[in-house]
């Protein structure tokens, strides 16, 4: 599925476990519950994906887009994160243990509350 355009698709509880998602343009998808770990989202294009409660644990999210994306609950535990942009994300009860590194990825002014 590397570079495949799956925009405003609808993927809710989706199982992409281990899957090599590089440079997939998956802008404004819905991804609610969806099942991301381990998976590679080099370059991929999350911008204001519907990421609500998804499982994206161990996921390479290196230089992704996931700007005005919704992360709310998502589970980023030990994600790698180097380059990303959340600007405008919500990662409102995300949790972020282990993520690697926090910064320097792109975050703009919003609340967020981890657990």
């Amino acid at each position: 599925m590397s570079g495949a355009n799956l925009v405003d698709v609808n993927l809710n509880g989706v199982i992409f476990r281990q899957a090599n998602l590089t440079e997939v343009c998956l802008a404004g998808a819905k991804l609610a519950g969806a099942d991301l770990s381990e998976t590679k989202l080099i370059n991929a294009d999350l911008s204001g994906a519907n990421l609500w409660r998804a499982m994206l644990r161990k996921a390479v999210l290196h230089n992704a887009n996931l700007d005005r994306a919704n992360l709310h609950q998502a589970d980023l535990t030990e994600a790698t994160l180097t380059q990303a942009t959340l600007s405008g994300a919500d990662l409102t009860h995300a949790n972020l243990s282990g993520a690697s590194p926090p910064l320097p990825c792109t975050l703009s002014p919003v609340p967020l509350n981890i657990n």
